[in-house]
């Protein structure tokens, strides 16, 4: 049985700081922040360190090494976790006030 390879690809970067007013309204999305950034670096060195996951030129015969599985699976579940983290963060901010146009002329 082999273990699909995961990819470097599917971890989208982090692309959001909380601004002081976001801070304000959420402070628990600045420590958010910092563990998204935490899971990538453990992300890429489990990768580093487990090579035979991804790598398309091992046979599938080949036996995995003993971190491969227990790393396939922390990679998976870093990939939900920021995946979560990114759905919190929309839900603590409130979306931005837009402002009304109106195309009447007051007098």
């Amino acid at each position: 049985m082999t273990t699909p390879r995961p990819k470097t690809a599917a971890l989208a970067p982090l692309n959001w700081l909380p601004s002081p007013t976001e801070f304000e309204q959420a402070p628990e999305l600045g420590i958010l922040a910092c563990l998204v950034v935490i899971l990538d670096v453990v992300y890429i060195a489990l990768l580093a360190a487990n090579r035979d996951l991804f790598d398309d030129d091992r046979p599938s015969w080949s036996p995995l090494s003993p971190t491969a599985r227990p790393a396939d699976t922390i990679l998976r579940q870093i990939s939900r976790l920021r995946r979560t983290v990114a759905v919190y963060q929309r839900a603590a901010l409130p979306p931005s006030p837009t402002l009304e146009v109106s195309d009447d002329i007051p007098f």
